[in-house]
């Protein structure tokens, strides 16, 4: 009994090791929560500066005349951005420490890679787009970068990381086709779903 009792412990122990291994533990469901807080407040002070939360031709036409309002949606992406950034990394590095494990390691590195490089590429392809006037084509793009970023990465989390990929990607095109829903589909995209998703990892992973 005791012979079966340790084999178990050594099974659990290095199934333990492995997963440490493979996968970055220690990136927390409550960064998603935080994310989506911050998605749902960037779209509304965005809807309140363009009073409205549909993007029609006259949305369009008042970002491409109006100087202003282009400072200002740039300024809250990347407000939103650096926040979202910062407050997912403070939580990462406090649960990090908190289960004594190393925060920049050859996973979370793989991890990083795997999730950064579509990003950049998505902010660099939507800078171009914000050049060239393609303002209705923002939010689609937006959503279908980072979908891809997450399916990409998600190999290094748990796999639940792959089902809101799918989701991004299918609001972005979604928003594609329909872009005077954009701004709304990017709410639910970037604000509710990712919020459920931040929810739903605490609850399965971390309680």
């Amino acid at each position: 009994m005791d012979k079966d009792r340790d084999h178990l412990e050594s099974i659990t122990h290095i199934r333990s090791i492995m997963e440490r291994s493979t996968t970055f533990v220690s990136l927390t469901g409550l960064s998603g929560v935080m994310a989506g807080l911050f998605g749902l407040l960037t779209f509304v002070l965005v809807a309140t500066k363009l009073g409205s939360v549909t993007i029609s031709d006259g949305i369009i036409n008042r970002i491409a005349a109006e100087r202003d309002i282009q400072y200002f949606l740039a300024v809250i992406a990347l407000s939103a951005l650096v926040v979202t950034l910062l407050t997912a990394l403070i939580l990462t590095v406090r649960k990090a420490k908190k289960k004594g494990e190393a925060i920049w390691n050859s996973v979370s590195r793989r991890f990083a890679a795997h999730m950064f490089i579509p990003l950049c590429a998505g902010g660099l392809f939507t800078t171009a787009l914000v050049l060239q006037g393609q303002y209705q084509l923002v939010c689609p793009a937006l959503l279908l970068f980072f979908g891809l970023a997450l399916l990409n990465a998600a190999r290094f989390v748990q796999m639940d990381m792959f089902w809101l990929g799918l989701v991004e990607i299918s609001l972005g095109v979604i928003a594609a086709f329909w872009y005077e829903a954009g701004l709304i589909l990017w709410a639910v995209g970037f604000g509710v779903s990712t919020m459920i998703y931040g929810i739903l990892m605490y609850f399965k992973y971390e309680r």
